[in-house]
């Protein structure tokens, strides 16, 4: 076997293992997980970036909007009710916020 098509094998197996993954329940809570812990760490450059004033006014509306809405999302976010998937779990009792 050459080792491109070895290579290309083990490409496929590990992409194979990350689909599965995600369609996991675990998986949601490892990536909602990583969310958060990753916004934690980034808050303070973004609000940094949304105060610089060279940075073009649009782009430092968008940090913002982009701060708060992850800021609403972390005080939100209840790891073992809303990622309850299933037969048995709890039904979600959160209304979508839709502009009017």
């Amino acid at each position: 076997m050459s080792s491109g098509v070895a290579r290309h094998a083990a490409i496929a197996a590990a992409l194979k293992g990350s689909i599965r993954r995600s369609r996991s329940g675990a998986s949601r809570h490892s990536r909602a997980q990583r969310l958060l812990t990753s916004y934690t760490a980034a808050r303070p450059i973004l609000v940094a970036l949304a105060a610089i004033p060279f940075i073009p006014a649009n782009w430092r509306a968008i940090v913002g909007v982009l701060v708060a809405t992850l800021d609403q999302v972390t005080a939100s976010f209840k790891a073992g009710k809303d990622l309850a998937v299933g037969d048995d779990a709890a039904a979600s009792t959160m209304e979508p916020k839709l502009p009017a």
